[in-house]
């Protein structure tokens, strides 16, 4: 079973967003990105994309708390 979603973000390196299709293959664990009307196709394990969403979140995290650290200091 595949679910896919409309998006529209930033798919490729034109710098401005993009429509594209995200897909997510749970039979195969495979996560996919194409953008409108081209050809090229990226996809990664979904373990992977896991382990970099939280990667992200856990320096997002960091950042935030420094950022109150140093409002606390003044």
């Amino acid at each position: 079973m595949k679910a896919r979603f409309r998006v529209f973000a930033q798919l490729d390196l034109a710098g401005a967003p993009v429509r594209g299709t995200v897909t997510i293959d749970r039979a195969n664990g495979i996560f996919s990105v194409r953008s409108y009307k081209r050809r090229r196709l990226y996809a990664l394990p979904l373990d992977t994309v896991a382990t970099l969403v939280c990667r992200r979140l856990i320096m997002v995290e960091i950042a935030e708390r420094r950022a109150a650290k140093r409002r606390r200091r003044g």
